[in-house]
């Protein structure tokens, strides 16, 4: 059955104390689990935390990241392995922070979408411009280009998100015509369920999730306040 996605990107935020009260205030209020699947995705040390409430519910787990190698002396990483392990059932690749702080390249994005599916986890691909790309025209062939060089193209369950860079953490969101030009772009290249992601709030996601071969919402800062996070639920299972 289709089911639209909604998925809770919180970062590098919050503790035990602030997560475990999260999740459990969510399964007590998304309750309308046959039209939208709800996604948590809080850090990795709280990956079990999180699975320990939500486990017996609708509710479903995702990472924030995954390591582009399989296993081995790479200190630091977390393998797809050990995430399918640990519960979950998706995980977030190639998001503009990582491209731009961690200095991650197509190739490597390309080999963590593999990992992630041999894995049985579903990659949840970020693309989005820059602002200079937005201005100068071009950044419908950078999207296109994002897209081919991950690989998820080859991927039979995928979710492709778009994320516009400059509207991340600014509270500026592209106007619901600059969304839908590129939600349409991505349903051409790809059968995978396209969310936005970019400043989603209780103010605008109505409006938002109204356009057409939209299949949901990458939500980040909203994503860590229970209301706010609430309405946002509504406007897609509403």
């Amino acid at each position: 059955m289709y089911r639209k996605i909604l998925i809770a990107n919180w970062k590098m935020n919050g503790n035990s104390e602030s997560l475990k009260s999260l999740a459990e205030h969510y399964i007590n209020t998304f309750t309308e689990e046959q039209k939208v699947e709800v996604v948590l995705c809080p850090a990795h040390p709280y990956l079990s935390l999180v699975n320990d409430i939500t486990g017996e519910t609708s509710i479903e787990l995702g990472a924030q990241n995954i390591a582009s190698f399989p296993k081995g002396s790479y200190t630091g990483e977390v393998s797809g392995e050990m995430l399918a392990d640990i519960g979950c059932k998706y995980v977030i690749i190639g998001h503009s922070e990582r491209r731009k702080l961690f200095n991650e390249q197509s190739e490597e994005i390309a080999r963590k979408i593999e990992l992630a599916a041999q894995n049985n986890l579903i990659p949840v691909l970020c693309v989005g411009e820059e602002l200079n790309k937005r201005q100068d025209g071009s950044y419908l062939n950078s999207i296109k280009e994002q897209i081919e060089d991950s690989q998820i193209l080859s991927q039979k369950n995928a979710v492709i998100a778009y994320e516009p860079v400059w509207s991340i953490g600014t509270g500026v969101i592209p106007t619901v015509e600059e969304i839908a030009e590129v939600v349409d772009i991505i349903t051409t290249m790809s059968k995978a369920k396209v969310l936005y992601g970019g400043s989603v709030s209780a103010d605008n996601s109505r409006l938002v999730s109204g356009i057409a071969n939209l299949d949901g919402f990458l939500v980040g800062a909203a994503s860590l306040k229970a209301e706010e996070f609430y309405a946002i639920y509504k406007s897609l299972s509403g």
